[in-house]
C-alpha cells in the first residue's frame, strides 16, 4: 500500500535516485534539449534547504520502506504578482508509472496550496513528455502560455 509522507533528510538517497532516472528519461526522449547535461546527484545542500523550508512542502511516495515517487511544492508568484502554488520535481520510479502514485502526490500538492488560502496550481512540462502532459490533463490542469523556440 502506497503512503504520502513528508520528506525527511533520511529520504535523501532514494530522491536522488529519483531524480537521476528522471534525467536519464529526459536525455532519452529529449537528446537534443539535453545532450550536454549530466546525469548528477541532486544537491544536498538545496535537498535540505528545501525540505527544511516551512513554506515549502516536500513529499514522498513510500512502499513499504522503498520511496518510490516524490514531489515539491511551495508557493510563490509571478511578475503580474499572482500567487499560486508551484509543482516541481513529480517524479514516480518507472516501476510504479500508471498505478496512481502521482495521483496521490497531485491531490496533496493540491491539498496542501488550498490550506495555504491559493487556488492556483501551475508547472512546467516539457513538451516533449507526452505521458506527463497527459498526466496533468487528466488532473484538470491546461495551458497557461506557450514558450517557443527557433534555432537559428
Amino acid at each position: 500500500m502506497i503512503k504520502i509522507d513528508k520528506a525527511t533528510i533520511n529520504d535523501y538517497d532514494e530522491i536522488n535516485r529519483l531524480t537521476k532516472e528522471i534525467a536519464q528519461f529526459h536525455k532519452e526522449i529529449m537528446p537534443e534539449q539535453f545532450k550536454d547535461i549530466l546525469v548528477k546527484d541532486y544537491d544536498k545542500d538545496t535537498f535540505l534547504e528545501e525540505v527544511n523550508n516551512p513554506s515549502d512542502l516536500w513529499l514522498v511516495a513510500r512502499d513499504g520502506d522503498k520511496v518510490v515517487g516524490t514531489l515539491l511544492v511551495y508557493i510563490t508568484s509571478d511578475s503580474t504578482n499572482t500567487i499560486f502554488a508551484y509543482i516541481d520535481n513529480l517524479m514516480v520510479d518507472k516501476d510504479y508509472q500508471s498505478k496512481g502514485v502521482g495521483s496521490k502526490l497531485y491531490l496533496e500538492a493540491c491539498n496542501f496550496a488550498k490550506e495555504q488560502n491559493v487556488n492556483l496550481l501551475q508547472l512546467n512540462v516539457w513538451a516533449d513528455n507526452k505521458n506527463a502532459l497527459q498526466f496533468y490533463q487528466n488532473h484538470g490542469m491546461s495551458p497557461l502560455r506557450y514558450i517557443l523556440k527557433k534555432e537559428i
